[in-house]
């Protein structure tokens, strides 16, 4: 099977920003994606759109070479540049990430199989590491702990959707 035959799937990171986070956000991410082709045979297009950033977040977006960056209209709002990354093209279905979190490893994959699955399926998630905040008010600190917790229970509560699906997986050799 030629790579232009293999399906694609879009990843979508909306960003206003987020130069403290997005480095870290898409190692993982393409990290997940990379497990997800692996295991599922699937094609990937991490996309990064840019809303207004006035820091470095282009700069670090465009430091990975896996990475297609957009950017929307000045003051567009994440509403847009989340319609703008699903009119750059379509695929089987949409993957969405928050510029500030982390995704484990088999996030884009236990996503995927979901919504392969069920094809009437709407959205689906995964547990998610949330980024320690940088300046350490009570609340945020409070949020960061409930955030962690809350993303532990969640992987203890669930065993992985991907060991299945890597089993069962179609394998796509280049010849």
């Amino acid at each position: 099977m030629s790579a232009r035959s293999i399906p694609v799937v879009p990843v979508i990171v909306c960003a206003h920003n987020e130069e403290r986070s997005l480095g870290a956000c898409l190692r993982a991410l393409l990290a997940s994606v990379a497990y997800a082709e692996r295991a599922l045979g699937l094609r990937y297009e991490v996309r990064v759109v840019l809303d207004r950033c006035s820091d470095s977040s282009e700069q670090i977006a465009r430091g990975f070479d896996r990475v297609r960056v957009l950017r929307v209209l000045e003051g567009a709002g994440k509403v847009e540049a989340q319609r703008a990354g699903v009119a750059a093209g379509g695929g089987l279905f949409f993957v969405f990430c928050d510029a500030d979190v982390l995704v484990g490893e088999q996030s884009v994959c236990a996503v995927s199989e979901v919504l392969l699955a069920d094809p009437s399926a709407m959205a689906a998630g995964a547990a998610l590491r949330p980024l320690r905040p940088v300046r350490r008010t009570p609340i945020a600190e409070a949020l960061y702990v409930y955030n962690a917790r809350r993303g532990e229970r969640a992987r203890a509560a669930r065993p992985s959707a991907c060991a299945r699906a890597r089993a069962a997986a179609p394998r796509v050799h280049s010849g």
